[in-house]
């Protein structure tokens, strides 16, 4: 089978033989690529950090003990 590059149609050769069946990987998300990169509590603390900036821009008081803006808490 090859994949037709006008059409993306699959398609056989002539002789009607089929080529290996290739094994398709899963789709890899956003939060797989994160994951392969960063940790948890990598990715808490860098999440923690965006919160405060964009608290800090709409000067939405961050409590010291919360160290989050309004819905957002740990």
């Amino acid at each position: 089978m090859w994949r037709c590059p006008r059409h993306g149609v699959e398609s056989r050769v002539i002789d009607g033989r089929a080529g290996p069946v290739k094994e398709k990987k899963p789709p890899r998300t956003h939060w797989d690529v994160l994951r392969e990169r960063r940790t948890i509590p990598e990715l808490e603390n860098l999440l923690r950090e965006r919160l405060e900036i964009l608290c800090r821009k709409r000067r939405i008081p961050i409590p010291a003990r919360q160290r989050s803006c309004r819905g957002f808490r740990r």
